[in-house]
């Protein structure tokens, strides 16, 4: 209960979905909104983020990875040079039935 704020109601415990981070608080995290397209399933998602990190690992990532949520959110203590408009990067899993190229936006 916030002092000052509501007088009418029942206070209620409340639970939020949320990904807790634990890192040095010297180290900039960037967060990046990523948009997977044609849709697939999650775990085909984490397997395109896997390959796209792993094949600018000593790139873009400069020998790190970044963290990806499974949905739409991926964290790097890299800052990618994306600048303010969305980039298109194509990424193929040959290893898939069905081998298209899966875009994905960052």
């Amino acid at each position: 209960v916030r002092p000052g704020f509501g007088k009418e109601g029942r206070p209620i415990d409340l639970f939020a979905n949320f990904y807790r981070m634990k890192f040095n608080p010297r180290i900039t995290v960037y967060h990046y909104d990523i948009e997977i397209e044609p849709k697939c399933p999650k775990f085909l998602k984490r397997k395109l983020i896997h390959k796209f990190a792993q094949d600018n690992k000593a790139t873009l990532f400069k020998n790190g990875l970044p963290v990806y949520d499974g949905n739409k959110n991926v964290y790097s203590s890299i800052k990618l040079p994306v600048g303010n408009d969305p980039q298109s990067v194509e990424v193929e899993l040959p290893e898939q039935v069905d081998s298209r190229a899966k875009k994905f936006t960052i």
